[in-house]
């Protein structure tokens, strides 16, 4: 299962690491003509 939590929110990336997903590396994507930075993680089901 893959998950995408934006790099500017700590809580949100504290609370995935918490509860044992891996970073399965960075994203950049865009909103519009925003760049968006994203950290990608995973966890096994």
């Amino acid at each position: 299962m893959r998950l995408y939590v934006l790099d500017a929110n700590a809580r949100a990336v504290a609370f995935y690491e918490r509860n044992g997903w891996g970073l399965a590396g960075p994203q950049a994507s865009f909103i519009g003509t925003t760049p968006v930075f994203d950290r990608r993680f995973m966890v096994g089901v």
